[in-house]
């Protein structure tokens, strides 16, 4: 039998437990889970492909190998966030590197939309920012709130995360992501039960506004730039071209989460004119970061 391993470890204010240990379904797995004075916030499973059960030594490196890895990525993830809060509080955000699509009517028509292979390296990405692009749909975020609206729109986010984290997806987000997650949410939930705080209540906002901005890095992926880069030319063309077809609406799905006004639009197509569908496609060109960003 090969013990586990735990360490506590301070995040954000907050002190967090790490364990990791060996767990069987039909295959080993290592499992590493993240705890908040004794509740679970996030979890993650490796398969154990190399070495062999047998092999305890090279297992218990492995373990300990994973157990680092993952304490070590949600600090540098968790300090990334802090320094990037901190910046923004003193500067102006910076402005995207422009991708503005120029229609050379030959190089246009020989433009594709992502192949298969393309989408499914791209797959669990695609799904994670289209989870968290309806949840800023479901809860409006990025329009201001009304005296007296405060409550209704913290009874929406609490129905928004308890939808996050009942879904499979929920599983392939970050585990720094998942304890953010269930950090904010449980603020939700303390406020809806009794505090009632107005100010507090604009405080813990602020914090699903943040945790919005920093899910949205997924979008900063080199993978995905690149994925929508190609998708966003080929749609301005086709929509230029012979106006918004259900084809083409098929693939803009893959852009779900990319950006508030498109997202805006694909949930909405029907009211939507090919005219408007082409500028939004072009200011989504232009707001595309470079993969190096």
């Amino acid at each position: 039998m090969i013990s586990g391993l735990n360490q506590e470890v301070t995040v954000l204010g907050r002190t967090f437990h790490f364990q990791t240990e060996l767990t069987r379904k039909v295959d080993l797995y290592i499992r590493t889970e993240v705890f908040v004075g004794g509740k679970i916030v996030a979890t993650r499973e490796y398969k154990l492909l190399t070495p062999k059960p047998s092999d305890v030594e090279s297992v218990r490196a492995a373990m300990k190998e994973q157990h680092g890895r993952v304490i070590e990525s949600t600090l540098e993830r968790a300090q990334r966030y802090q320094r990037r809060k901190q910046e923004a509080s003193v500067s102006d955000p910076p402005q995207p590197t422009a991708h503005v699509p120029d229609f050379d009517i030959q190089q246009a028509r020989s433009l594709s939309p992502p192949s298969r292979d393309q989408r499914a390296a791209v797959a669990s990405a695609i799904r994670i920012r289209r989870i968290f692009g309806k949840f800023r749909l479901r809860l409006s975020l990025g329009q201001a709130i009304v005296d007296g609206e405060v409550a209704d729109r913290l009874a929406m986010a609490a129905r928004g995360f308890a939808w996050i984290k009942s879904s499979p997806t929920f599983e392939e987000i970050r585990l720094d992501e998942q304890m953010r997650c269930h950090l904010v949410s449980d603020q939700v939930d303390q406020w809806l039960e009794g505090e009632h705080d107005p100010t507090r209540a604009m405080e813990i906002w602020t914090e699903i506004e943040r945790f919005n901005d920093y899910v949205a890095e997924i979008n900063h992926r080199a993978e995905l730039i690149e994925f929508d880069h190609q998708l966003l030319m080929w749609s301005a063309f086709q929509v230029r071209d012979s106006g918004m077809s259900d084809a083409t609406l098929d693939h803009l799905q893959w852009l779900s989460g990319r950006a508030p006004a498109l997202d805006q639009l694909i949930d909405r197509p029907q009211e939507v004119s090919d005219e408007t569908w082409f500028t939004q496609l072009c200011e989504a060109l232009t707001q595309l970061p470079s993969a190096g960003d």
